[in-house]
């Protein structure tokens, strides 16, 4: 069995699979996001033992919003997570569950599903942007036969040198007019309520 975790700046999504077919997923948990990294690295671990139920684990994937540090296995720099930055995700998970853990941008790693297993596979070159607490995207490649990823930040371009402060530390940028948390307070509700039952 193999896990892939989506940590988002609002809510954690945790999916098993088996190595034959990535694309159909045995379990999926989602819980809310915590910025105590302590407390929310607690939940990841419970949540999977929950989901494989002593289940051997090959190998787990987690997708992280921000710079990531791949060789550490941690989040560099993130705006919706800063209490996350430098904290060894990865290296917890592969002391816990005994198993090779890879740590990846979130919109990396969803762009890459796109174009193996989405409407990207049939072609060569697209851009995937992905709109939730924040506003992020990559540029894919498909170039003799191996992908190509390049993380781009739309969401962290300055419409406005004298507005709004972002939390990456700009002001003006894109996402604190369009992302979800933005979209949250200017209409006092969610736009997208995730149901745990229906995911």
């Amino acid at each position: 069995m193999y896990l892939g975790i989506d940590i988002g700046g609002t809510n954690i999504r945790i999916g098993a699979f088996e190595k034959s077919n990535p694309s159909e997923l045995k379990g999926v948990s989602n819980f809310e996001v915590s910025q105590d990294f302590n407390l929310a690295i607690k939940n990841i671990i419970a949540q999977i033992k929950k989901s494989t139920q002593g289940k051997k684990i090959y190998g787990i994937g987690v997708g992280a919003p921000g710079l990531i540090n791949r060789k550490e296995g941690h989040i560099e720099k993130s705006a919706n997570l800063p209490k996350w930055q430098k904290k060894p995700i990865g290296k917890i998970l592969e002391k816990e569950f005994n198993t090779e853990v890879k740590v990846e941008n979130d919109v990396a790693v969803a762009a890459t599903g796109k174009a193996l297993y989405g409407h990207g596979k049939s072609v060569s070159k697209f851009i995937y942007l992905i709109w939730g607490t924040g506003f992020g995207g990559a540029v894919v490649e498909k170039i003799n036969g191996k992908l190509k990823i390049t993380s781009i930040e739309p969401g962290h371009q300055i419409l406005d040198w004298n507005g709004i402060d972002c939390a990456c530390g700009q002001k003006g940028c894109l996402e604190p007019y369009i992302g979800g948390r933005a979209t949250e307070k200017h209409y006092g509700k969610p736009l997208i309520k995730v149901n745990d039952e229906k995911t």
